[in-house]
């Protein structure tokens, strides 16, 4: 059903809308107010050969768009699957028809052909004039009339989707058919490959770790020797030391609060001071603990960042991302092993939907059969 058509710069509409209803819609007017504009403007968008003559004077381009309804028409939202457009229950067709090059069409924004637009427009609208009854001259459209008087829209799905179901199985046999051989080519490299990175048992992040540990190995001696100058302030000196000095600041402070309110804040800041520096010297005197001057263990880990470092360049920028080529390859490896047994699965379901598509079929057949002969005697009779 059309439910709205938009015209701009067609003949001399500039830009007109109009929204129709369900049931009759009529378009009344004297000779001369623009009726066989909108009956062109809709010839136009349903693919009919236009001259660009039609495009308003002054104007580059015409466009016309017209939105339908085919929620009731299975064997359009089959046509439209087969040439991979959109089948919702609403679509857009637009026509633009310019005045220095060639007319464009759209289904949804789709670029399609003017022959497809035209295809397409034989579903939808039926436009009669004197001895012109354009659909029932073309005999690719009298199953749709058998279709519609049977009310055959459940045979018209299940056929409809037992090909799709076919198609796709079909794809699918063929590109594995496609990659056989490359893969069959390919499959002592990914074998290399795979058993190349599997030796290494990379860890997630493990190069990140290393790095970290690496970078503290390298400079143990210039860290120890920082720890030790912190500490030596923090605790050194018995008398003049951090520790004793601001415990000192702080006692002086508890005396100043007993003259005046206004420092016990500050004192409370200071005491707050006095225990970060005190967790500060801990957690420095951990580290200093734990440092190790350990060229072996800095010698593995150069060798092991080494390692990685090369599987890096050939395989990704990150453990994570070599972690999943090994993935890939193992997946290639496993489908090659298996491949006939692949290949004779979806051989076996190749045939098994081509048989329920030929089983459909005929039922479909078989429904036109029962329904041609009362429609041909209704014919006859009216």
């Amino acid at each position: 059903m059309l439910k709205s058509i938009f015209i701009q710069n067609f003949a001399l509409a500039h830009n007109l809308t109009i929204d129709f209803q369900n049931g009759l819609n009529m378009i009344t007017g004297e000779t001369g107010t623009g009726k066989s504009i909108i009956i062109g403007a809709i010839s136009a968008v349903l693919g009919a050969r236009m001259s660009n003559e039609v495009v308003r004077t002054g104007m580059d381009k015409a466009t016309v768009e017209a939105i339908f309804d085919i929620s009731g028409l299975p064997e359009l939202q089959q046509t439209l699957q087969g040439k991979g457009l959109d089948t919702d229950n609403e679509i857009i067709l637009r026509r633009e028809i310019s005045v220095k090059t060639s007319s464009r069409a759209f289904v949804n924004d789709t670029p399609i052909t003017i022959t497809t637009l035209a295809e397409i427009g034989d579903y939808l609208v039926d436009i009669h004039s004197q001895n012109e009854h354009q659909s029932l001259l073309k005999k690719e459209m009298h199953r749709y009339f058998i279709d519609a008087y049977g009310n055959l829209e459940l045979y018209l799905k299940s056929v409809s989707e037992a090909y799709q179901k076919y198609i796709t199985a079909l794809k699918e046999l063929d590109q594995l058919k496609k990659r056989a051989k490359d893969m069959q080519d390919k499959y002592e490299l990914h074998q290399f490959q795979y058993l190349e990175i599997e030796k290494c048992h990379l860890l997630p992040e493990e190069d990140i770790k290393l790095e970290a540990e690496r970078k503290i190995l390298a400079n143990s001696e210039k860290l120890f020797t920082i720890c030790s100058r912190i500490l030596e302030i923090i605790e050194g000196d018995e008398e003049h030391n951090l520790a004793n000095q601001m415990g000192q600041v702080l006692q002086n402070i508890k005396e100043l609060t007993e003259y005046s309110e206004n420092f016990q804040e500050m004192a409370k800041e200071v005491k707050s001071a006095q225990i970060i520096i005190d967790e500060s010297s801990r957690s420095v005197e951990e580290f200093k603990n734990k440092l190790e001057f350990n060229p072996k263990r800095l010698e593995e880990i150069e060798l092991r960042l080494a390692e990685i470092s090369l599987l890096k360049k050939k395989y990704g920028r990150s453990i994570s991302e070599i972690l999943d080529y090994q993935k890939q390859l193992k997946a290639e490896l496993d489908l090659q092993e298996n491949l006939d047994l692949k290949l004779e699965s979806l051989q076996k379901k190749v045939d098994e939907q081509k048989e329920s598509y030929r089983s459909a079929a005929i039922a479909l057949s078989e429904a036109r059969k029962r329904v041609t002969e009362p429609l041909q005697n209704e014919i006859t009779d009216y």
